[in-house]
């Protein structure tokens, strides 16, 4: 191979190659550069791999330009590295095409399959909006259709897809910001090749069939599996890279990122570095490119953004059961998240992540003060007394209930939240000016559940919306006959209030 140079406001055409580097032992290739002599450079298997397939199938007058992190980077420098990796977005955004190299080890799915199931997608129509065909009786039996020809005859074709889509490349953490930023992608693996619009209609597909398959019980359990698997592994790089650059804040990509849980990165900053260029505010959010700052700085600084959009709710974003350490012990600051870890939050949202803070006004209008030391480790935050814990107890009373007396339980339950409604909106009228806020309307079935909404299904928590609304309107007018019907939205509010039900503090205003 030739090393050449060039300047990027004058580039020659040229690919980019998105890949892993892989834990398999190092190889060396022989590097050629203008007027001096060829020398070997250790490179990852991985990339050995690519090269031998690209030569295999160059035509013998091509002379493709590639640019490679391991071979334009000089990976040991971290001041080079800093200063190139703040260019990356430039790099894959002017790149005639964008290879996606998914190695040579184990792949069983060929290129007429995968577009099989592109083409299903197509008939579908599942380009945009998957999710908005699920109640079309069409696409139902369409998909029913299919799940019945994998669970009978082609579970081996759903095997490949799922290790397909499980590979490592599509939990790398810099691939974000490739496919993004990429003019054209094209996905290629020993022996196979599709286009970026074909891999993203499979995905498409695939998270399709696996909410129809969770919504028939009788369907394999196998076919879930390898479903689910294969939907939540490529979740972030597929469904983050349709949003336009420039289209998303940095709190909240990392938010969405650290809830699916499935990227990965070599180097625990570039979690955050890796999508510096493709979010909204990165050019304006503070966070520099620097390879010789500890993690723990960056994360602090992502921390601080999250204070500052948030307020004393981006506290609640650091409140994570195991935050995990270092080999040698290391272990961040309790208010910094470590965004190495899936974070299930309390609430969710789709909206601006700034509207948050103005939900929540227990003191008032009163602003949110806070300070960090020097050395970005001691957070001081400033607070309103408001009471004191005295008690900690259940909040329902069932003293003398068996664990089958279901109604005297709901009736229990019913007293409850009429009584805490009582005195909620005593309290509201004896504070008028604290709590002025529309939200307050929403306060008395909001508050019991801890506005939180667990979805079953799915496996993670979101704020309570209005099917929790109806779920506590109707909870409150269940007559005792109707105990245990499946029908109306009592039972999912009766679910999450039980989340809490054996959590409750009693508390005294403090003088």
């Amino acid at each position: 191979m030739r090393h050449v140079f060039f300047d990027l406001e004058n580039p020659p055409q040229y690919w980019a190659l998105s890949y892993t580097w892989g834990s398999r032992p190092q190889k060396t290739v022989l590097i050629q550069e203008e007027d001096m002599p060829a020398r070997e450079v250790l490179v990852s298997a991985n990339l050995v791999d690519f090269l031998h397939e690209a030569i295999l199938h160059s035509k013998s007058n091509e002379n493709r330009v590639y640019w490679i992190d391991q071979l334009c980077i000089n990976q040991k420098d971290d001041t080079e590295k800093s200063h190139q990796v703040q260019m990356m977005r430039d790099i894959f955004g002017q790149a005639e095409m964008t290879i996606v190299w998914l190695g040579s080890q184990g792949h069983t799915l060929s290129s007429e399959e995968l577009k099989g199931f592109a083409q299903l997608a197509e008939t579908l129509d599942l380009k945009v909006e998957p999710q908005l065909q699920d109640n079309d009786p069409s696409v139902c039996q369409f998909l029913d259709g299919i799940l019945d020809w994998i669970s009978e005859k082609d579970y081996e074709q759903l095997t490949s897809l799922a290790k397909f889509l499980t590979h490592p490349w599509f939990q790398r953490a810099w691939v974000v910001q490739e496919v993004a930023a990429a003019r054209d992608i094209g996905v290629v693996w020993e022996g196979g090749y599709c286009d970026w619009v074909d891999l993203r209609c499979t995905w498409d597909l695939v998270q399709c069939l696996f909410r129809r398959a969770l919504d028939s019980t009788w369907r394999s359990s196998k076919v879930v599996i390898l479903l689910g698997r294969a939907k939540n592994t490529a979740v972030t790089t597929v469904n983050e890279s349709r949003h336009p650059l420039k289209s998303i804040c940095l709190t909240n990509f990392i938010l969405h990122m650290m809830m699916n849980g499935q990227t990965k990165a070599t180097r625990p900053e570039d979690l955050v570095y890796s999508v510096l260029g493709i979010v909204s505010d990165g050019d304006a959010c503070g966070i520099e490119i620097d390879y010789s700052k500890h993690y723990a700085s960056v994360y602090a600084e992502v921390a601080l953004l999250f204070l500052k959009d948030l307020g004393a709710y981006g506290l609640v974003l650091s409140g994570q059961l195991d935050r995990g350490s270092d080999d040698d012990g290391f272990r961040l600051p309790s208010w910094v998240p470590d965004l190495r870890l899936k974070y299930a939050p309390t609430i969710y949202w789709h909206s601006s992540i700034s509207s948050i803070s103005s939900l929540f006004s227990a003191t008032g209008h009163s602003l949110f003060e806070y300070s960090v030391d020097e050395k970005c480790e001691v957070l001081s935050v400033y607070t309103h007394n408001v009471d004191s814990v005295v008690e900690v107890s259940t909040i329902f009373d069932y003293v003398g209930l068996g664990s089958d007396d279901l109604l005297a339980k709901l009736s229990a339950k019913q007293t409850w939240l009429k009584t805490f409604a009582f005195f909620l909106k005593a309290s509201l009228e004896r504070y008028p000016k604290r709590y002025d806020h529309p939200a307050r309307e929403d306060m008395p079935w909001r508050i019991p559940i801890a506005d939180w909404h667990f979805d079953r299904v799915m496996g993670f928590g979101m704020r309570a919306g209005p099917e929790d609304k109806r779920g506590y309107t109707a909870l409150l007018h269940l007559e005792s006959g109707l105990v245990g019907s499946e029908h109306g939205d009592h039972q999912a509010y009766l679910g999450n209030l039980q989340l809490f039900e054996n959590i409750c503090f009693v508390t005294k205003p403090d003088s």
